[in-house]
């Protein structure tokens, strides 16, 4: 670490701007899960008719088929 190092870094240490350098690994994990979680609504939110519309993502008691039973399974 070089005497420039150490000096920028006190310099920085009680004030926003230093406490967000040394802070950018979290705050920028933050930002890209913020976006990412944005980004879904926003998807979900022009796709959501269509999904709960669309004959193949209904699932009904006409569509489920029970075939037997499971060998793991001993008892009634």
């Amino acid at each position: 670490m070089s005497e420039h190092d150490t000096e920028s870094q006190s310099e920085h240490s009680g004030n926003l701007p230093g406490l967000v350098w040394r802070w950018r690994a979290i705050i920028g994990a933050g930002v890209i899960v913020t976006v990412a979680i944005f980004a879904g609504r926003v998807a979900w939110e022009r796709q959501r008719e269509k999904v709960i519309r669309d004959e193949d993502s209904l699932l009904t008691a006409d569509r489920i088929e029970v075939i037997g039973v499971p060998p793991w399974i001993t008892t009634d």
